[in-house]
């Protein structure tokens, strides 16, 4: 539940970030259209600093102005994403946990240790005695195929060394 609720929080925030620079982009467009074209405002008399800029603009009113009108089409968008996709929260964790169960057993490299000891002294040898390689490639094979056993795991990693270097 909690972690839904980051992930909820982080897409929010991203679509929050994203609108906000995509209205500041605005901002500065619509402030230097009014400084290069002064003639538009002869009738109210607007007068520009050394700097180009209008005087008496309350930046800080247009600022907190863009920056509301960000939030309002962020909270928008995360609402369209969620009724366009209800159920993505829960599909993204459950897709995540798949990754990190396998991720967090499969690390050690547990499955080569428990394979016959034949075979891995088998591929120990073809490794050159690199124990950590060996646990590492048959970790990987696990990953890739789960749901077999040991043994078939080191028998894989053999056959793909022995294939690679053209011995089978």
């Amino acid at each position: 539940m909690v972690l839904t609720r980051s992930i909820n929080h982080a897409g929010f925030a991203v679509s929050l970030l994203a609108t906000t620079l995509l209205g500041s982009l605005f901002v500065p467009a619509q402030h230097a259209a009014h400084a290069a074209q002064p003639t538009l405002f002869a009738a109210s008399e607007v007068r520009l600093n050394r700097d180009g800029e209008p005087v008496g603009v309350n930046r800080e009113a247009v600022l907190a102005l863009a920056l509301a009108g960000s939030i309002a089409a962020g909270v928008g968008v995360s609402a369209i994403h969620r009724q366009m996709h209800p159920n993505w929260a829960q599909e993204h964790l459950e897709s995540q946990s798949r990754r990190n169960r396998g991720a967090v057993s499969h690390a050690s490299g547990s499955q080569f240790h428990s394979a016959n000891p034949r075979l891995q002294q088998r591929l120990v040898r073809l490794l050159h005695d690199d124990r950590g390689a060996a646990s590492r490639l048959v970790a990987q094979a696990q990953i890739r195929y789960p749901g077999q056993s040991p043994n078939w795991y080191v028998e894989k990693v053999i056959y793909d060394l022995e294939r690679d270097r053209g011995r089978v």
